[in-house]
């Protein structure tokens, strides 16, 4: 039996423009299943994020929640292109220094534990 096409939330399109107007490269991963988050994005040195594109009227599925949980990466939930490049230029900060960007708080999906990100 053939897979269904994946439903995208309406700020998806937002989203991804936003981070690759930022210098992010970005794939789109919406079309994969069990929870994968919407878009792997990369920057120059190697930093890596998913990203779970959400419209804010509704949380993470419970195969989102789990995939967020067991991942040992950056996974960020954002409902607007401003929010997703915030939140990836802060977490790219956090990764490479251990510090927060002045005036931008500390994601709360990561923190630094023994030189590695994790949520």
């Amino acid at each position: 039996m053939a897979r269904r096409a994946a439903k995208v939330d309406t700020t998806h399109g937002e989203i991804k423009n936003a981070l690759r107007a930022a210098g992010v490269v970005v794939f789109d991963t919406s079309s994969c299943a069990r929870g994968y988050p919407d878009l792997h994005c990369a920057y120059r040195g190697g930093f890596t994020a998913l990203v779970e594109c959400k419209t804010g009227k509704r949380g993470l599925r419970e195969s989102q929640r789990d995939f967020k949980r067991d991942w040992p990466g950056v996974v960020i939930v954002a409902s607007s292109g401003e929010e997703a490049v915030r939140e990836f230029f802060a977490a790219r900060a956090l990764h490479e220094t251990g510090r927060a960007i002045a005036g931008l708080k500390e994601p709360p999906a990561v923190r630094v534990v023994q030189g590695a990100v994790h949520k």
